[in-house]
């Protein structure tokens, strides 16, 4: 099942009176991640005299606790899954926003959310105005802020057509994306499955917050139980969220105080039993599939087939994307898009190929980029190229960061993720490192975690994942076999490999797809099969494989 994280403000008291030991009830109960807030520097909300409570203060963490805190937290098993910044307690907005990025940078959170809670359509546009003015500053540097709604933001409008979030998601023009509370949703007087279902792809992260049913009667503070056992429809908003482009970790309970006379970390621990015997019901799950464009034409050649034929092929195996190498469509992007559209397949992501240490200026990328925005496609991955031996490779590499730099900012603002993988080659991205080295660099940047590249140095591909997991965003699902007729590819020693179908070879896929399922990866699984010897074979084991092991580790 999707990751599960923990909302902090619930059981704030209890950390004020066992920080580390309700932590670790968390994670015994099953959580992978919590959701504190953001202390800005100078925060008035810490001053003795704040009108904060004290309790709250236990779950304001500046960069320094920040810091402080996360070596034991993943040492129980836990992660931060975003923060909440209160922009009301600064006076300084624009340092505000840079404080995040700097967050960001030092921390590797990348999610951040606000509410503002506005209850008219004047504090509507003040809000979206808000939000904007933040969320440009933080786009460029791969950094997001969700606006987090209460009840109040369901109240209508002065002409009573429209409510006030859907005002304020028309004034921010699909520039802001939204962490639902479901629970005040419904409270609110709306039904949380309908607004999910309506606005699915502006949830970057969805609030479990159970409600008594006869809340209509019941004091607001009083309305809240374990999830589960209230008038919240949590199996149907489950499943909804297994449908959705969320954050890591991007189903929470935020259950605000506990059942009147019982303790909050029983009814959290009920809460996460819940969710866990209820995804044992769930209908099974079918992984998103995509197949890369090149394997589907040599599937075409080798089998003597038409591509609209190969294309209704692989639909028919479950799979339902196509991986793209753009500079393979430049051409003709009219007529593969219709093609598809006509298979009624997708495109997963696109590649693409440049030379920056030569050409460090190249700017081709942006008509690829204007493609993806166009079509929808969330995913490019770069292949930068290699650099020179001797005095100009640190040179050449300095001009591959600030080449990756330029396109990720042009990418952030029209919400395409650019990407680099690990290389089988000799280029400088080939361990996992090399790769961190470029990711903690290139605000921004995501990793495309190819399987069957780390092999090429010999490094353990289970140790890269856990290493460059808070990076990855894509998956090239590879396998490697040594023997076989023609290799493609030459580890770094000289030792020939050779491809195999996804599942059959020597790597330890089924713990990489276990890894994944366990993190609540959504996305879609890419088979590449180059040098397949018969490609319609490979195709079909390797689809075949990962609808088993997926469905095998969907409870996790």
């Amino acid at each position: 099942m999707l990751k599960v994280s923990c909302g902090l403000y619930g059981v704030a008291e209890k950390l004020e009176q066992d920080f580390w030991g309700t932590m670790q009830a968390l994670a015994d109960s099953g959580f992978t991640a919590v959701e504190p807030l953001v202390a800005f520097k100078n925060d008035p909300a810490l001053l003795p005299d704040s009108p904060v409570p004290t309790r709250l203060k236990t779950i304001l963490w500046n960069i320094e606790k920040i810091r402080e805190f996360q070596p034991r937290l993943r040492a129980m098993g836990l992660e931060i899954s975003s923060m909440h910044a209160g922009f009301l307690f600064t006076n300084d907005l624009e340092a505000a926003a840079h404080e995040l990025v700097e967050i960001a940078k030092e921390t590797g959170i990348r999610t951040f959310v606000t509410s503002l809670t506005f209850d008219s359509e004047k504090s509507c546009e003040e809000a979206a105005e808000l939000m904007l003015t933040v969320q440009r500053i933080l786009k460029p540097h791969g950094v997001e802020l969700l606006y987090h709604n209460h009840e109040m933001e369901f109240g209508r409008m002065d002409n009573g057509e429209q409510t006030l979030l859907e005002y304020f998601l028309k004034l921010t023009k699909g520039e802001v994306r939204l962490q639902v509370d479901t629970g005040w949703v419904l409270y609110g007087g709306e039904n949380p499955v309908v607004f999910l279902e309506k606005h699915k792809d502006l949830i970057a992260s969805i609030h479990l917050k159970d409600i008594c049913k006869a809340f209509h009667s019941a004091a607001r503070d009083d309305i809240f139980v374990p999830t589960g056992t209230g008038a919240l429809q949590t199996d149907r908003i489950m499943t909804l969220a297994k449908t959705m482009n969320l954050i890591p970790y991007g189903v929470m309970i935020d259950q605000d105080g506990a059942k009147p006379r019982e303790d909050i970390l029983e009814n959290l621990r009920y809460g996460m039993n819940y969710l866990n015997e209820s995804e044992k019901t769930q209908l099974k799950i079918q992984p998103k599939l995509s197949l890369f464009l090149p394997n589907l034409l040599e599937l075409a050649n080798q089998e003597q087939i038409t591509i609209e034929e190969a294309l209704q092929w692989i639909k028919s195996q479950g799979i339902n994307a196509v991986y793209v190498d753009y500079p393979g469509i430049r051409e003709d992007t009219d007529m593969w898009t219709k093609l598809l559209a006509q298979s009624e397949l997708k495109i997963s992501g696109l590649f693409d190929f440049y030379d920056f240490a030569q050409n460090p200026t190249d700017d081709r990328f942006q008509e690829t980029v204007d493609f993806a925005q166009k079509q929808g496609i969330g995913h490019i991955l770069i292949v930068p190229g290699n650099v020179r031996d001797g005095a100009e490779r640190e040179q050449d590499l300095l001009r591959i960061v600030e080449a990756m730099k330029r396109i990720c900012a042009y990418a952030a603002p029209r919400h395409v993720q650019i990407e680099m993988e690990d290389s089988d080659g000799n280029l400088p991205y080939c361990s996992d490192e090399e790769m961190l080295w470029f990711l903690s660099r290139i605000p921004g940047l995501q990793l495309c975690f190819d399987t069957g590249n780390f092999i090429y140095k010999d490094t353990d591909v289970t140790q890269a994942y856990k290493m460059l997991e808070s990076y990855i965003t894509n998956i090239h699902m590879k396998d490697r076999a040594l023997d076989g007729k023609t290799p493609n590819s030459v580890k770094e020693n000289g030792e020939k490999l050779y491809c195999a179908a996804i599942g059959k070879g020597i790597l330890p896929l089924a713990e990489i797809v276990r890894m994944l399922c366990q993190r609540g990866y959504n996305d879609y699984y890419n088979i590449e099969l180059f040098g397949a010897e018969h490609m319609k074979e490979a195709i079909k084991d390797s689809a075949e494989w990962l609808k088993q092991e997926v469905q095998k580790y969907a409870n996790l």
